[in-house]
C-alpha cells in the first residue's frame, strides 16, 4: 500500500503542473517561486497573518509579474504609498473563531482608483464582477480563485472594461 503515496523527495501536484504546463508550450508565471523571493527581499509582509490568502502587497507583486509576461503596460502598485489598517476579516481566523471580534492588517493604497463597477457589486467575492475604466483602453476576462479577491482591483484599474 505504500508505493501508492508520494516520498517526500517526489514532485507534488504544483510541481508536476508546470513541468506538465512548460512541455505544452504553455506561458505561465510560477506566483510561488516569485512570493518566495519576495517575501524574503521586503519587510513587508505580502500574506496576511491569520489568512491563507496573499494581501494587496503580495498581489501587486503577482500582477506585475503576470502584466510584464503579457507585455502589457501597467501600474506599479508595489510601489505606490500605502497605509496599514487592521480592519480585515481573516478567512482562518473566521473559521476557528466565529464569534472574533479580530481583524488582520490590511493595506490600502492611498492613491484612489478610477475604475467603476458595471453590475451590482456585493463584494470581492461575488461570482461575477464587471468593471469598467473611461481612462483606459483594452479589455480581459479573468477566471480566479479566492485569490482573486485581491488582485482584480489592479486589473479593473488598468482595463478599459474588466469581466
Amino acid at each position: 500500500m505504500s508505493e501508492n503515496y508520494l516520498k517526500e523527495q517526489d514532485a507534488g501536484n504544483y510541481e508536476r503542473l508546470f513541468e506538465e504546463l512548460e512541455k505544452a508550450g504553455i506561458s505561465n508565471v510560477d506566483l510561488k517561486k516569485l512570493l518566495e523571493v519576495k517575501s524574503n527581499e521586503s519587510d513587508i509582509p505580502i500574506y496576511y497573518k491569520q489568512d491563507s490568502h496573499w494581501n494587496r502587497f503580495g498581489a501587486s507583486y503577482a500582477y506585475e509579474a503576470i502584466m510584464n509576461k503579457v507585455d502589457m503596460e501597467y501600474t506599479q502598485y508595489s510601489a505606490k504609498k500605502f497605509v496599514i489598517n487592521k480592519n480585515y476579516r481573516s478567512d482562518l481566523y473566521k473559521m476557528l473563531f466565529p464569534m472574533g471580534k479580530e481583524f488582520d492588517e490590511n493595506i490600502e493604497y492611498e492613491e484612489a482608483f478610477d475604475f467603476y463597477y458595471m453590475s451590482r457589486f456585493d463584494s470581492p467575492d461575488d461570482i461575477v464582477i464587471e468593471t469598467a475604466n473611461d481612462n483606459k483602453e483594452n479589455s480581459v476576462l479573468m477566471y480566479r480563485d479566492s485569490f482573486g479577491a485581491q488582485i482584480y482591483e489592479f486589473i479593473a484599474n488598468d482595463f478599459g472594461e474588466a469581466v
